[in-house]
């Protein structure tokens, strides 16, 4: 066990009449026994070690997808807050194999806040060869399946996790809007 050294807060949104239902099935299907979960009105923050607390987004965001409904999963992955002072399990990914099969595209950008961010993020996009990336305004614009684009994020994380850092990204499903 260790305590809380990693954390996201994001903030689920499928467009639609339904939504609540989404957002309660997703919640209930995710495995969430490796983080430390607290809600507010606004968002939700996993605390934890970073492999269990990307499984948990990584769990909700999949399994809050509904085919034809517009969703966007905004948020930041960071190590630079202050984490709660709970024991959890490091390494724990009970959402992995639950969700490592299922695909779909997505679309979505990052920014990544921390020193050599702008250079980190460029390796890591140059690295990885199954996603489409665009530079954009304050951020880089990806393209791709669900999959890799979280299999990209971690490996962002990956690459800054020794300094402080910011990750934030905006994911979106099934948008009405054309590119």
């Amino acid at each position: 066990m260790s305590m809380a050294d990693f954390g996201c807060r994001f903030s689920l949104y499928p467009m639609c009449d339904d939504f609540i239902s989404i957002i309660l099935g997703a919640l209930e299907k995710t495995d969430t026994s490796a983080v430390y979960s607290f809600t507010d009105r606004v968002s939700t923050v996993y605390q934890g070690g970073t492999d269990s607390v990307v499984d948990a987004v990584k769990g909700l965001f999949v399994n809050a997808f509904t085919d034809g409904v517009h969703m966007c999963l905004e948020g930041v992955f960071s190590n630079g807050e202050k984490a709660e002072k709970v024991p959890l399990p490091t390494g724990h990914c009970p959402n992995l194999m639950k969700v490592k099969d299922v695909h779909f595209p997505a679309k979505g950008k990052v920014s990544l806040y921390c020193p050599d961010g702008e250079k980190i993020l460029s390796d890591v996009c140059a690295a990885c060869k199954d996603v489409n990336f665009a530079a954009g305004p304050y951020a880089v614009r990806m393209n791709g399946d669900i999959q890799r684009i979280f299999s990209f994020m971690e490996g962002v994380i990956s690459a800054t996790e020794k300094e402080k850092f910011s990750l934030h990204f905006t994911l979106s499903v099934n948008s009405p809007t054309a590119e």
